[in-house]
């Protein structure tokens, strides 16, 4: 569950200074011409469940949590818990995502 949202760019200490002015009309201008996101955050992890609500609505995107998982790197959790390729064949399914 990566990625700054326009929103946050004037709070975060990295992104001070910066501007995401024409993001939004940007998104507006490419309806329908836009992939599908992927926002995969860890069901338990509490910086991640609070930006959650900020992607979908804004572009396409599916949700997919991350159940018992508290990182923020849920590909990394994915691997070490060994269900990472079984999680990355089932996203490749035909329907898979739009399905959830």
């Amino acid at each position: 569950m990566g990625g700054v949202t326009p929103d946050e760019i004037g709070e975060r200490v990295q992104t001070q200074g910066m501007s995401a002015h024409g993001f939004d009309e940007a998104i507006r201008r490419n309806a329908g011409h836009l992939p599908e996101v992927l926002l995969v955050p860890g069901e338990q992890n509490a910086r991640d469940n609070r930006r959650r609500g900020r992607w979908p609505g804004r572009l396409p995107a599916t949700l997919i949590s991350v159940p018992d998982c508290a990182y923020h790197n849920v590909l990394h959790a994915l691997w070490s818990r060994g269900e990472l390729r079984p999680f990355l064949a089932r996203l490749m399914e035909p329907g898979a995502v739009s399905q959830g």
